[in-house]
């Protein structure tokens, strides 16, 4: 059976939600950018992170994938089997005193 799965968000580094409304900013904040296509994530940063924690997570909170790069930069890709993409659920980042979680799952 071929699947194709397709999510993408924007993740605001500082964990907070967008702000709507009110004065806008003169520059657009940098975002995160994560995306699930086919059985690849790519996680695309307009900046380098330095001693970032990557876990994916299945249906039932369960640990597919982690991993802790010295440096994330720019553009990671995250090759998960068949299997794992049809379970995945959700990507945390943790770097620095940012922890993010966005759902990744259908």
């Amino acid at each position: 059976m071929f699947m194709t799965f397709n999510a993408s968000a924007d993740i605001d580094p500082t964990g907070n939600p967008p702000v709507e409304g009110g004065k806008e900013h003169k520059a657009p904040a940098r975002r995160l950018r994560v995306s699930l296509d086919d059985n690849v994530v790519t996680i695309n940063s307009p900046y380098i992170i330095n001693n970032v924690e990557i876990i994916i997570r299945d249906t039932t909170g369960g640990v597919i994938y982690q991993e802790t790069l010295e440096e994330l930069d720019y553009t990671y890709l995250i090759y998960l089997t068949e299997e794992e993409t049809a379970n995945a659920e959700s990507i945390e980042l943790t770097y620095g005193d940012q922890h993010i979680v966005k759902n990744i799952g259908k």
